[in-house]
């Protein structure tokens, strides 16, 4: 099972270099990690948000990028997984090809809506 815990020190400052989506259940967010894990994703990129804490911290990341449309939906969108008891989860990856592939992985996994957040263009991956 992963470990991967709500630390306060592991929220990003803005989403830019993220890629970021929701998972429904608990065991679901383990089995998203581990997938990762097993493709060579550090830990220390990966952050699980859930609860009323994920929700401070997740609504502090995304408002130091309020400019776009994806921003605004992945807000919007994260509020509502949130409240339903779900999972946000964000995996640092500044490049492109490698937003894509943790984002496909995930989504094999029950993950959805991720989204990269790149330095000129945001782009959602998955429904």
């Amino acid at each position: 099972m992963a470990e991967t815990q709500f630390q306060g020190d592991q929220t990003p400052a803005e989403p830019v270099g993220h890629v970021i989506g929701f998972v429904e259940t608990r065991a679901e967010c383990d089995d998203v990690i581990n997938t990762w894990l097993s493709m060579g994703v550090a830990r220390d990129r990966i952050l699980m948000l859930g609860g009323d804490d994920g929700l401070e911290r997740f609504h502090a990341m995304m408002d130091n990028s309020q400019w776009g449309e994806e921003s605004q939906r992945l807000l919007k969108e994260g509020d509502q997984e949130l409240a339903e008891g779900h999972y946000v989860i964000c995996v640092e990856a500044p490049q492109r090809a490698d937003a894509l592939r943790i984002a496909k992985a995930a989504q094999s996994q029950g993950g959805h809506g991720f989204a990269h957040f790149g330095r000129l263009v945001d782009e959602r991956f998955t429904r």
